[in-house]
């Protein structure tokens, strides 16, 4: 179900995350634009009271190796943040990855709370740690952390780490139960890897 759906752009929710226990927790990551539609999706129906994205707003436009596409980054940045702030999601937090512009970004939002590299949320009695590359060192050690949330590359995937669950936002949109921690795993639309030229694994990624 999770496959065909995808193939529309559409999630598929289980019956176990229609009866999740809230507040609710999404984390996503590395988003290029054939994604948005999905990402709407997800926000509007499951109404989640945090969603976290841990960078590269637009992953199809590789800022990073060619600035001159600023202009149409800026445009799409505005774009997406304004349908996204208009969801029922709740509290927006977005990390800069390396192919984005954390200026554009603030000056884009309304009401998304943009966080440095390396921060600590503090969200529903949880501790979560958040980056676009994977460095735990670089949110000072995980080991108060409940949640460590990065993107960038396929690897590593989502894994534990002593008493912290790390969660790799380009493998799955991961929604997170805050009561249970009970975790819900999304796959992105068919083909969003492709567009992301994760297969190509090109350097500058």
């Amino acid at each position: 179900m999770h496959t065909l759906l995808g193939l529309v752009n559409r999630p598929y929710l289980s019956s176990a995350l229609a009866r999740a226990k809230r507040p609710l927790i999404v984390h996503i990551s590395d988003t290029p634009r054939m994604s948005y539609r999905f990402v709407y999706r997800v926000a509007r129906l499951l109404r989640p009271e945090y969603l976290i994205h841990t960078g590269d707003i637009v992953d199809d436009i590789k800022l990073e190796n060619r600035p001159g596409e600023i202009d149409a980054y800026r445009n799409v940045v505005a774009g997406f943040l304004s349908r996204l702030e208009a969801t029922p999601a709740g509290a927006i937090y977005l990390v800069p990855g390396n192919h984005d512009v954390r200026a554009i970004l603030e000056s884009s939002s309304r009401r998304a709370v943009t966080v440095p590299e390396g921060a600590r949320l503090h969200l529903a009695g949880l501790n979560i740690s958040v980056s676009h590359h994977y460095d735990p060192t670089a949110t000072g050690g995980l080991a108060d952390s409940d949640f460590y949330l990065y993107g960038h590359t396929p690897s590593p995937d989502h894994h534990r780490q002593d008493n912290t669950q790390c969660l790799n936002g380009i493998s799955t949109v991961t929604v997170i139960e805050v009561p249970s921690r009970r975790l819900h795993m999304l796959p992105y639309p068919a083909g969003t890897d492709s567009v992301r030229k994760l297969l190509l694994l090109k350097p500058g990624l």
